[in-house]
């Protein structure tokens, strides 16, 4: 059996219309082929009506949306892959272009984005840092070394924000480069100075006064003293400076602030005996 088309006239078998319960014979007016085109027409002469409703659909669904997005791309992610690295090789210049604009209209939420991302795994991000520069040494020097020859005033103005920022790991670096231009043995990082400072409570070793600490030398440099943790304790200025290269069992006993508790407590930090022997000779 046959049936003539209402859009395009035809004479067409039954099985070329499309169901509709509201017609006698339960079938459409228009053929398949005629239908899908009208369907075209109307979408295309109302892009911005469809636009609307998707996206209100979008906004009213979004949670729902995004589960079975990410249900589907589980299920199927090998296949979404491979399908993902073949268009961007067939097709590298509008990827490029579209990953540009996008880039450029969502610079905020991309920034965002990464800013959280990086709180949310700094232990992991850092421990991965840490690791690839130990195993590209010499790469990573050569490129700092590339950047500050091409941007000197960037490199000095980092400098300056960094040594604002961190103050106690400047002073730390500047003593070590000192005490090797001496050929003395120096191991001190900024872990083992928040170290000895905790131990003595934020204070003096010396006097006991909670005052802006520095790093004194217990057997001074030019006594061959080494910067190391058996051999720096955190001192106010005005202790170091009175202390300066003495011997602290002679210095020490005559001061007006002398405590037998405080001098047991550096002598213990410092791995001393009771006779003045030091026991260890470099912690690291």
């Amino acid at each position: 059996m046959t049936k003539p088309c209402s859009s395009c006239g035809n004479e067409l078998p039954l099985n070329f219309f499309g169901k509709d319960k509201n017609r006698s014979d339960g079938l459409s007016c228009y053929c398949k082929s005629c239908n899908a085109q009208k369907r075209r027409n109307y979408y295309k002469n109302n892009k911005d009506k469809y636009k609307e409703m998707n996206k209100k659909y979008q906004e009213a669904n979004r949670e729902k949306l995004l589960t079975a997005k990410r249900e589907y791309h589980s299920k199927n992610r090998e296949r979404d892959n491979a399908a993902s690295k073949i268009y961007s090789k067939n097709h590298l210049k509008e990827k490029s272009e579209y990953d540009k604009l996008y880039r450029i209209k969502n610079l905020e939420k991309i920034t965002n984005y990464h800013k959280q991302y990086q709180r949310d795994n700094a232990e992991r991000l850092n421990e991965h840092r840490r690791i690839y520069c130990r195993e590209n040494a010499d790469k990573v020097n050569a490129k700092k070394r590339e950047y500050s020859q091409k941007h000197p005033d960037k490199k000095k103005e980092y400098g300056k924000r960094y040594a604002l920022k961190h103050p106690d790991k400047i002073a730390i670096r500047t003593l070590r480069r000192q005490t090797r231009k001496r050929n003395v043995f120096a191991y001190y990082i900024a872990e083992q100075w928040e170290s000895a400072r905790l131990y003595f409570d934020n204070k003096c070793a010396y006097c006991g006064k909670e005052r802006k600490l520095t790093q004194d030398h217990f057997l001074a440099l030019s006594k061959s003293g080494e910067y190391t943790i058996n051999n720096i304790v955190p001192s106010c200025k005005s202790c170091n400076s009175s202390k300066g290269s003495k011997n602290f069992f002679e210095w020490y006993p005559k001061q007006e602030f002398y405590s037998k508790k405080r001098e047991q407590k550096v002598l213990k930090y410092l791995n001393y005996t009771k006779d003045g022997i030091q026991q260890l000779a470099i912690v690291i």
